[in-house]
């Protein structure tokens, strides 16, 4: 006989995965922290799955382990950086300007003892038929004094075996991290900036 399986509850909590595509060929995999209730919280969120859909071989292989993004108040300091504690909610926009970008509101963190003061969102914009994504952050004072935020923005990227072929320097006239990953084809991968970055570190 087998066990009576979990239960869970009403919920009106939002969609816990959405995906993200090009309209040509890449795809991309957001998820929250927990895909039901009845999960651990191990990881996310952010994107769990990122495919460059350039030839027949490169189809079926994921580029990433995760990317995603980790804060600090520093005035505090409290620190939000174990991400799978915060809980989520994502939505596509719909309104003029925005129509089609994945926004990603970080709500509660569980076991804080000071709830983050800033209302934070990441959200994603696939370009239609262009090989690129815009991230962006919003952070909204949400107390009556000054805050100082650190913002880490972390692109894990999949590799193979003990001694992965792939490849990774800092360019610091594109103010870019660049990435060659060789065993699926070589496929470069860059995470930049438009502003000026604090620090950046590429490996382990």
């Amino acid at each position: 006989m087998s066990p009576a399986p979990d239960r869970t509850l009403p919920s009106d909590v939002s969609a816990p995965a959405l995906y993200l595509s090009n309209w040509k060929d890449i795809v991309a995999v957001w998820r929250s922290s927990k895909l039901t209730q009845t999960d651990m919280a191990t990881a996310g969120p952010g994107l769990s799955e990122l495919y460059y859909l350039h030839d027949v071989s490169s189809s079926a292989h994921n580029c990433i382990v995760d990317y995603s993004g980790f804060f600090r108040d520093e005035d505090g300091p409290h620190v939000y950086t174990d991400i799978h504690r915060f809980a989520t909610e994502a939505w596509f926009e719909n309104i003029p300007g925005k129509v089609g970008t994945l926004r990603t509101n970080y709500l509660s963190y569980e076991g804080a003892a000071v709830q983050p003061r800033c209302r934070l969102s990441r959200s994603y914009s696939l370009i239609p038929e262009q090989p690129f994504m815009v991230v962006r952050y919003d952070l909204l004072n949400i107390t009556s004094s000054e805050l100082t935020f650190s913002i880490l923005d972390q692109l894990h990227l999949v590799s193979a075996g003990p001694n992965p072929p792939i490849h990774g320097s800092y360019d610091k006239k594109r103010n870019a991290l660049l990435a060659e990953i060789h065993h699926l084809g070589t496929i470069t991968v860059a995470l930049g900036a438009f502003d000026a970055m604090d620090g950046h570190q590429v490996g382990g």
